[in-house]
C-alpha cells in the first residue's frame, strides 16, 4: 500500500522510532549514572532509602496488612496487578550493625 501523495511513511516511522529510541536512551543513561553514584557513596544509599521508606510510609495507600496498594510511575506497572510489599521496619545495614556489636 502506498501513500496517494508519495510520502515515504516507512522511513519516516523508522526515524521516528530512532528519534523516540534516542531520547529513552540518554533518559536510561542519566538514570544508570545518578543510580551508581547513589550506590557508590555510602551516606547518599543510606540517606536515600530513608528517605524512600519515609515517603512511602506517608504517600503510598496502603492495604490493611501493610501492603502497598499503588506505587508512582515509573514503578506504577507493578503495582497494576500486585501489590508491594512493605518496606522492613529496620534498614539491613542498622540490623547489621547491632547484631554484629551484640556478637562481638
Amino acid at each position: 500500500m502506498t501513500c496517494p501523495v508519495d510520502i515515504n511513511i516507512p522511513d519516516m516511522l523508522i526515524s521516528l522510532r530512532r528519534d523516540l529510541q534516542g531520547e529513552q536512551e540518554l533518559f536510561w543513561q542519566l538514570g544508570m549514572k545518578a543510580y551508581a553514584f547513589g550506590f557508590s557513596h555510602p551516606l547518599l544509599f543510606q540517606m536515600g532509602g530513608k528517605a524512600v521508606s519515609a515517603a512511602a510510609d506517608k504517600l503510598a495507600p496502603r492495604n490493611p496488612d501493610g501492603t502497598i496498594k499503588a506505587l508512582p510511575y515509573p514503578f506504577s506497572g507493578w503495582t497494576q496487578n500486585r501489590d508491594f510489599p512493605p518496606p522492613a521496619e529496620k534498614s539491613f545495614h542498622d540490623w547489621w550493625r547491632e547484631n554484629r556489636e551484640t556478637r562481638d
